[in-house]
């Protein structure tokens, strides 16, 4: 074989495997990417013959990047008990809200959260719940500011 051929041959080779990005993966002779959802992959590829896992992990939707924001929080304190002075002084009810905007985000995100704050010999503690604009909802505790 001469060497031009040889030579020609390697190159054509390479642009063939150049051709697909570093994102993306073969499924036969069909490239499928990142961005492709699970029903165009079952399209392109077919079924598998074994599944292991049934969803893609990705970043939750809920949560919000940037460094340019508003944040807006506010709060109420009611007065409940008067805890032994070795515990602490008082329990409160607390509700609190919060609402925010990331630049270049479409929307407001917000949030509400109501639980009871004791103030004890470490600091305050909050034990309580929240919910957000869209029905994400967590239980959660807080040792130290409350607001």
């Amino acid at each position: 074989m001469h060497l031009g051929l040889r030579l020609a041959v390697i190159v054509a080779a390479l642009g063939a495997v150049a051709g697909a990005r570093a994102d993306s993966m073969r499924c036969g002779s069909r490239l499928v990417s990142e961005e492709d959802s699970i029903e165009k992959v079952i399209d392109l590829c077919g079924e598998p013959s074994e599944r292991s896992r049934t969803w893609i992990v990705r970043q939750p939707r809920f949560e919000l990047h940037g460094n340019e924001y508003v944040l807006l929080t506010g709060g109420y304190l009611h007065d409940l008990w008067r805890l032994p002075p070795l515990l602490g002084k008082k329990i409160y009810v607390v509700a609190q809200v919060e609402a925010a905007k990331v630049g270049g985000e479409p929307g407001w995100a917000s949030d509400v959260a109501v639980g009871l704050v004791a103030q004890t010999m470490f600091g305050p503690l909050f034990v309580g719940g929240s919910v957000g604009d869209e029905g994400h909802r967590r239980w959660f505790f807080k040792l130290g500011r409350v607001f």
